[in-house]
């Protein structure tokens, strides 16, 4: 991966793209990106993010790292890069820390793949990442922007005991406009 990772360096492609290997089938998926309508979308609502919190009471636009589209590894399963990460500064002990907050943004039609790449962080960021926002946008018919925010619930069909409750990724609030 290395070798196609200085290949797009290369030829100034690669902060267009982003890399999802699967170890298990030893599949390298390619996912190029939209462009500028998806880093407007993506950087927008990520300064809106550390401009509520900076507003906070004792909090300022240094209480919140950025991972941006840091790569993440999960050995024998995949490796993925979300579009932007945030998570506050006060409590993140380690470099390679996942961050507690992903965001992933598609464009037109791939509400299927972010709700995949939703239970993926969530599923094994071991506990790490605890919410993942995700964006669409949609041009026609008329500028459709859907956000969904993606949690661990309580599995509804299996009882809880004393010792623990069986968690899953999945929606927890969604919104159109």
């Amino acid at each position: 991966m290395g070798a196609i990772d200085r290949v797009f360096h290369e030829h100034g492609i690669r902060k267009s793209t982003r890399f999802t290997y699967e170890e298990s089938e030893e599949c390298l998926i390619i996912r190029v990106m939209p462009g500028a309508c998806h880093e407007a979308i993506s950087r927008a609502f990520c300064y809106e993010i550390v401009d509520k919190i900076s507003k906070l009471p004792g909090h300022s636009k240094n209480s919140v790292y950025s991972v941006g589209s840091t790569q993440f590894n999960v050995p024998s399963k995949r490796s993925k890069q979300g579009d932007e990460g945030f998570g506050p500064t006060d409590t993140r002990p380690y470099r390679d820390d996942w961050p507690p907050l992903m965001i992933e943004v598609g464009y037109s039609g791939s509400l299927h793949q972010l709700r995949h790449d939703a239970e993926w962080w969530l599923q094994y960021s071991d506990d790490q990442t605890g919410m993942v926002i995700l964006i669409e946008f949609e041009e026609q018919p008329a500028n459709l922007l859907r956000l969904e925010c993606w949690e661990m619930l309580p599995e509804p069909w299996i009882r809880a005991t004393r010792n623990s409750q069986p968690m899953r990724p999945g929606r927890k609030q969604s919104l159109s406009a």
